[in-house]
């Protein structure tokens, strides 16, 4: 067949709808619709409602599908969750054997810090004079060095002497 007959072919095969012009059949006999157009409007109208309920209906099975799919993972992960917790109930159980060495690091770990905090107030005296003999000229010696200090529980005497007698003024 030819362009030009594949073209005829195809028109003749088109349904009549609206703004198209009625098949013609070459060789068959005329046919006359004398329906009104409400019937043919009745009818593509019930045919759009039929396409309407089967696209419901397949959209319908897709969600149903989906919320089983998602019932069927929650129920594995409840699975799941369980195990884990029967796991844990299970370690902090052998954990629990082993309480009193729990016990006495956390008291060791206090202990250190006790001692950091408690020496965190001492002088490193070594360096002290090391830095005092480093600064002074080369001819002196450091022969004593003396020092005193307070507790948190007693006054610093000097600090009572200061605070009892009123400053006088230098004399040049």
């Amino acid at each position: 067949m030819s362009a030009a007959g594949t073209g005829v072919l195809a028109r003749l095969r088109q349904p009549v709808g609206q703004g198209r012009a009625p098949r013609q059949l070459v060789g068959g006999l005329p046919q006359v619709s004398l329906l009104p157009g409400e019937v043919r409007t009745a009818g593509a109208i019930a045919a759009h409602r039929r396409v309407l309920i089967g696209v419901v209906v397949v959209v319908a099975l897709v969600a149903g599908g989906a919320v089983a799919l998602a019932q069927q993972a929650a129920a594995g992960a409840q699975g799941r969750l369980a195990m884990a917790e029967a796991q844990t109930a299970a370690v902090d159980g052998r954990i629990a054997k082993f309480k009193d060495v729990q016990a006495l690091e956390t008291r060791i770990t206090e202990g250190k810090a006790a001692v950091r905090v408690g020496s965190s107030t001492m002088i490193d005296w070594q360096a002290q004079v090391d830095a005092i003999e480093a600064a002074m000229p080369s001819n002196y010696t450091v022969t004593a060095i003396g020092a005193n200090g307070a507790t948190p529980l007693a006054a610093y005497p000097q600090g009572r002497a200061c605070s009892s007698r009123p400053a006088s003024p230098r004399s040049p």
